[in-house]
């Protein structure tokens, strides 16, 4: 078992691994909600841009960062829900660099962070990260030999070391780390890394020097600065991409940014039928569909995705047509209904897709094959084994054993009675789905099966095997995640069932005293 937060992170660093090939510099993404022009001064008007303080730097990149994975990995993934979570942590982690900067070893450019965030475009899924104003916000002064502190600086919205021209190298387990001179060109690589001008050829592992505009580029990353890898996978070739955006355009250079080009000009935004390269160069409803501004259609228009679809339709597979969202007591279209509506799966009472029901309110049934259905309720109330919606309880009231949502912050749902109980004592039964908040500090929900299936495998019911146990030190055995201290046990599940995982230790953090 996953605990949230490392669910979390994880979430985020494959996103981020996914777009790292895109720039070496410090860079943010952008998303949902369109920027106001003139938000920001960044310049444009010939005038000098203001300074952007360094935490308001990192709160306005974690901000956009976040929009721009919630609308290229959907919102499915990066609910706002989400968003309060991952907004304050990515914060967190980029104002970490603070120390460096108040002791000299990171210098950071307010005019420039402001040149970046004012040239960040939302809803740009490919080119987001290639704004040469995100270069040289920050820039090391750490000589090869000095120490470092990786932590400072690892967040993507940073992006670089304290150390100048080098890496900051780490050996495991020890802090701090040491800075060092990137390879020259024909020098064997360091951790992949080589010098500004240079990239890691992966077949002789050396630094070699970036491609210019007009050659292949058949990984995709080999590419100079100002250029852009553009073309089919294996096949790309370097393109120059246009620094103005009313750039001329064509065979030898590409568009930056979210705009496309049109009649040989690179244009932000393009009207119905003409070029497009994104949805938000185009009017409203409207969406680039095969690289065109096409109108957003309804009922019986063709479609190959839902964004091709006016709201609350959706891109019907089998037909490739547009279909409305069902309403009320109709059948479920792929688990989906209109807004006010939820799909319910019971049984006895809908059909085999489910069926559309309205949102339930406060104190009003929302059982569905006689247990609490999670997705029943409007906003703010949450089913409980009770079969209604309720707010979340207080002590003795009724809750959800399956639902962390229906007690209040300290509280949790006992199997026994059903309602939300005050941590519980050693030796005492606990819920292992709530595992951070069953027991007392210093307890866990441990599982004394011995038996990493069993142990995984959560009853809605009490057993006698779940108690409040002392929690586990790094290394010690662990059948599940709640019996230790990091709330992370490693399970080998090709082992067999009997083989305990081991818990992990704490991660180290390495940064100055």
């Amino acid at each position: 078992m996953i605990s949230k937060a490392s669910l979390s992170f994880a979430r985020h660093l494959m996103a981020v691994l996914a777009l790292g090939a895109l720039s070496a510099c410090d860079d943010d993404g952008d998303g949902k909600t369109q920027k106001t022009p003139g938000t920001i001064d960044g310049g444009a008007d010939g005038g000098d841009p203001v300074s952007t303080t360094f935490a308001a730097y990192c709160a306005e990149r974690s901000r956009l960062y976040f929009d721009f994975l919630q609308h290229c990995y959907g919102e499915e993934h990066y609910s706002e829900e989400y968003r309060k979570e991952y907004v304050p942590e990515i914060t967190d982690r980029c104002q970490k660099a603070q120390g460096a900067l108040d002791d000299g070893r990171l210098i950071y450019d307010g005019e420039q962070a402001t040149r970046c965030l004012a040239s960040i475009d939302p809803m740009d899924c490919s080119t987001a990260f290639l704004s040469d104003d995100c270069n040289g916000i920050f820039t090391g002064t750490s000589n090869p030999g000095d120490d470092c502190y990786r932590e400072e600086t690892q967040v993507f919205l940073v992006g670089t070391s304290t150390c100048k021209g080098g890496l900051c190298i780490e050996e495991e387990n020890m802090c701090p780390g040491t800075c060092t001179a990137l390879p020259a060109r024909g020098e064997g690589c360091l951790s992949g890394q080589c010098g500004p001008e240079d990239y890691c050829d992966e077949e002789t592992d050396k630094c070699v020097a970036r491609k210019g505009a007009g050659e292949d580029c058949p990984r995709g990353y080999e590419c100079t600065t100002g250029t852009l890898c553009t073309g089919e996978p294996g096949a790309g070739k370097c393109l120059a991409v246009a620094k103005d955006k009313t750039e001329a355009c064509g065979t030898t250079t590409v568009c930056g940014g979210p705009s496309a080009c049109v009649d040989g000009t690179c244009k932000s935004r393009s009207e119905l039928g003409e070029a497009c390269a994104l949805s938000s160069n185009c009017p409203a409803n409207a969406v680039c569909k095969d690289k065109v501004c096409a109108a957003l259609v309804g009922v019986g228009g063709s479609c190959t995705i839902n964004t091709h679809c006016k709201a609350d339709h959706l891109c019907d597979d089998d037909t490739e047509k547009c279909v409305a969202l069902p309403g009320k007591d109709e059948p479920c279209l792929k688990n989906r209904c209109s807004p006010g509506d939820y799909c319910r799966f019971d049984t006895e009472k809908d059909g085999p897709n489910g069926t559309c029901r309205a949102l339930v309110t406060e104190g009003n049934d929302c059982l569905a094959n006689g247990l609490p259905d999670t997705e029943a309720c409007v906003d703010g109330v949450f089913c409980v084994e009770t079969g209604t919606c309720e707010a979340p309880g207080k002590v003795n009231e009724p809750c959800n054993v399956f639902d962390e949502r229906t007690c209040e912050a300290g509280l949790w749902c006992s199997r026994a009675t059903k309602t939300c109980v005050a941590p519980a004592a050693k030796d005492a039964p606990c819920n292992p789905y709530w595992w951070t908040r069953a027991c007392q500090p210093g307890l866990g929900c441990a599982c004394s099966l011995k038996n990493t299936d069993s142990c995984n495998s959560i009853d809605r019911f009490p057993t006698e095997f779940d108690t409040c146990q002392p929690l586990g030190e790094a290394g010690a055995d662990c059948f599940r995640q709640g019996e230790c201290k990091t709330g992370q046990c490693t399970i080998d599940f090709e082992a067999p069932k009997t083989t305990p995982g081991k818990c992990e230790a704490e991660p180290m953090e390495c940064l100055p005293e």
